[in-house]
C-alpha cells in the first residue's frame, strides 16, 4: 500500500504476493471473480493511497563487496530488485517502490533481532497504515514458504483489500515478510486497485530479488527461525469472527448484531449480511436446505429461485447461489436477499451467506459494493471449513 515503511529496511510490492521461490502465491480473495458472487458491483470512486509506513533501520554490518546489477534498485544489506522495461522505481523514506502502472511492488528490506516472530515484524507494518484507510479487511498471517536448508528463508503472508469511498472493494494485495535466521527480514507489499487479479509477481524480478537475499551478508549469528502458527493481526477495523480464524470485516456504515461460535451477523438497518456454519453435512444440497432453515426463523412466505452452482471460491471447497423473495416476519415488510453455501466435502461442514434487505420500489440491491467487500473479506479467511 503506497509508501510505507517498517522498522529496519524496506520491501514494498504491490498485486499478489509470490509464494517463496515459486512465486505463485495467488490471493484467495482475488481468486474469486467477482461476476461470480451474488452481489453486483458497482464503480467505486478511487480513494487516495497512504504512503506505507516506515521503519527504522538500525546499524548492521557493512555490506562492501555485494555488487548491484546496472539497472537494478539497490534495497540495501545486499539485496536489490530488477527494474525491467516498461518498470519503473522510486525511493521514499527507504521504501523502495517498483511498478508497471498497474501492479505496485513496494519493498523494505530491515536487519532485525534473530529469531524474532514474524508475527511481531507484520503487526509492526500493518500498525503503520492500518488507521489511514476508511476500512481494510485481513487474512490470517499464515506460513507460506520455509527453504528448509542449513539457513533457512521463511515466508509469512497476509492477503487484504481496503474499502473505497463507495464502500466496495478498492486496493488489493498481500504482505509478505521474509526471514533469515539472522535477522535479515523483508516486507513485501504488493497490490493493485481495480478487478481481482491472479496474477503473480514476475519472475523477472521474483527469482532476482529472493537470490540477492538469500545470498546477501550474514547480519550476524544465526539463530532458530520462530514459525508460529497462524494469527489474526489486531486492527481497528470491526472483526466479525464466525468459527476459528474464519470471518470477515464489517463493510462501512454495518455493525455487529452477533457473533459466536458459528455465526457472525451485521446490519444497516436496511440489509443484513451474516453467516453461520452448519455441521454435518451429507452434501451440499443438505447444506442449501440447512441455509434455507435458518432463513425461515427470520423470513415467511419465503419463495426460492432454483439454486445456481458458482465457481469454487477455494480448492475442494463447492459453492451454490440462489435469490429469495419474502416478507420479515417481525414487522411484515416485503424482503429479498441471496443464500450463498459453501461446502466442504472433506469435513462435511459448511458455511452459509445469508444476505437480506427490505425490497425496493426499483428491485435495486441496495448496498451490493459493501456486499461485495464482506464477501471478499470473508471469502479470503478460510482454506477449510471445520
Amino acid at each position: 500500500m503506497a509508501n510505507r515503511s517498517v522498522r529496519t529496511v524496506g520491501l514494498v510490492l504491490v498485486a499478489v504476493a509470490a509464494a517463496g521461490c515459486s512465486s505463485s502465491a495467488l490471493s484467495p480473495a482475488a481468486a474469486t471473480s467477482a461476476a461470480t458472487t451474488a452481489a453486483t458491483t458497482t464503480t467505486a470512486t478511487v480513494a487516495a493511497t497512504p504512503a506505507p509506513p516506515v521503519m527504522t533501520v538500525p546499524t548492521v554490518p557493512s555490506t562492501t563487496g555485494v555488487v548491484i546489477p546496472p539497472g537494478a534498485a539497490d534495497l540495501g544489506l545486499g539485496t536489490y530488485i530488477p527494474v525491467p522495461a516498461g518498470w519503473t522505481s522510486t525511493v521514499d523514506n527507504s521504501v523502495t517502490t517498483v511498478t508497471n502502472g498497474a501492479k505496485t511492488i513496494s519493498l523494505q528490506v530491515l536487519g532485525r533481532t534473530a529469531g524474532e516472530s514474524p508475527i511481531a515484524l507484520m503487526q509492526e507494518y500493518v500498525n503503520g497504515f492500518d488507521g489511514d484507510y476508511t476500512n481494510v479487511s485481513y487474512t490470517p498471517v499464515k506460513p507460506w514458504f520455509n527453504s528448509g536448508d542449513a539457513h533457512p528463508v521463511q515466508e509469512y503472508v497476509l492477503f487484504y483489500v481496503t474499502a473505497g469511498n463507495d464502500g466496495g472493494p478498492d486496493l488489493r494485495g498481500s504482505i509478505s515478510v521474509y526471514q533469515r535466521g539472522d535477522g535479515l527480514s523483508a516486507i513485501v507489499d504488493m497490490f493493485h486497485r481495480g478487478q481481482p487479479d491472479t496474477t503473480p509477481m514476475p519472475d523477472a524480478l521474483f527469482q532476482p530479488f529472493y537470490a540477492s537475499f538469500r545470498a546477501a551478508p550474514p547480519l550476524g549469528a544465526y539463530a532458530a527461525l520462530a514459525s508460529p502458527a497462524a494469527v489474526r493481526v489486531t486492527t481497528a477495523h470491526p472483526s466479525i469472527p464466525v468459527r476459528g480464524l474464519a470471518g470477515f470485516t464489517a463493510a462501512t456504515g454495518f455493525t455487529s448484531i452477533g457473533t459466536r461460535d458459528g455465526y457472525g451477523g451485521v446490519s444497516n438497518g436496511t440489509e443484513d449480511w451474516e453467516v453461520d456454519a452448519v455441521t454435518g453435512q451429507a452434501d451440499i444440497n443438505a447444506a442449501l436446505a440447512s441455509a434455507e432453515a435458518i432463513l425461515a426463523t427470520k423470513y415467511s412466505a419465503v419463495t426460492f429461485a432454483a439454486p445456481i452452482a458458482a465457481a469454487d471460491p477455494q480448492p475442494g471447497i463447492h459453492r451454490l447461489n440462489l435469490t429469495w423473495n419474502g416478507t420479515y416476519t417481525a414487522n411484515g415488510k416485503a424482503a429479498q436477499g441471496t443464500i450463498t453455501v459453501m461446502f466442504d466435502g472433506a469435513s462435511k461442514n459448511a458455511f452459509a451467506l445469508l444476505d437480506s434487505w427490505y425490497s425496493t420500489a426499483d428491485n435495486q440491491r441496495p448496498y451490493a459494493a459493501q456486499a461485495l467487500f464482506m464477501w471478499e473479506s470473508f471469502n479470503a479467511s478460510y482454506t477449510s471449513i471445520p
